[in-house]
């Protein structure tokens, strides 16, 4: 409901809307609908993504290339996530 009134307000997209780590959740609050979700500490590495691409969790990806490892891993994870139609944000 919350993130359905957000989008009522013109927000486009919510970074983490759950504590991170619990994908499946995630996935549930994005079909509730609303404003777009985005992963954001939830996204530690390949697996994670996998996760989120399978469940179909998110909406966009936000990378954080010193916590994912470096420029080269972040850029992995970024090509992965854009193929799958995701929205990427670097920070």
């Amino acid at each position: 409901a919350r993130l359905r009134a957000l989008a009522a307000r013109g927000v486009a997209l919510v970074e983490q809307p759950i504590p991170a780590g619990d994908v499946e959740a995630l996935a549930r609050v994005r079909r509730a609908g609303g404003a777009r979700v985005a992963i954001d500490e939830g996204l530690r590495g390949e697996d994670d993504l996998d996760a989120v691409l399978r469940l179909e969790a998110a909406d966009a990806v936000v990378l954080k290339p010193q916590a994912l490892g470096g420029l080269l891993p972040a850029r992995r994870l970024a090509r992965r996530a854009a193929a799958a139609g995701l929205e990427v944000v670097l920070t």
